[in-house]
């Protein structure tokens, strides 16, 4: 848990009480906040950095939506899903211009301007 977290949670069990007369202090609502606490005191979220050029998402869009396409009509089987699922892929991330494959590797394809 994230310090502000388990300082919300250990508020309810300070005393002398045994540990079940602190369980039964806590109630469902201070559980609850304790969590939502330790949820926002995570790391921050990060930004997606777009790493795909222009070029190559109009690519991926297109690409993807072919395979969509005839993994919905002509093909069948395997075949069928092998081509959704990799249209679904080419898809997404033509349209929000980030490959995950290419952040691991620490490549892109994009160039950045100005510094």
């Amino acid at each position: 848990m994230g310090r502000i977290g388990r300082q919300v949670f250990l508020s309810g069990r300070r005393g002398n009480r045994s540990s079940t007369q602190q369980c039964s202090d806590v109630t469902i609502s201070s559980l609850a906040a304790s969590y939502l606490v330790v949820a926002d005191t995570g790391p921050r979220k990060q930004e997606i950095v777009v790493n795909e050029a222009n070029v190559e998402r109009i690519g991926r869009l297109a690409a993807g939506v072919v395979l969509l396409i005839l993994g919905f009509t002509a093909l069948s089987g395997v075949l069928a899903v092998i081509a959704v699922i990799a249209g679904l892929i080419l898809t997404v991330t033509g349209a929000i211009g980030w490959c995950p494959i290419y952040s691991i590797l620490k490549i892109g394809t994009r160039k950045i301007t100005g510094a």
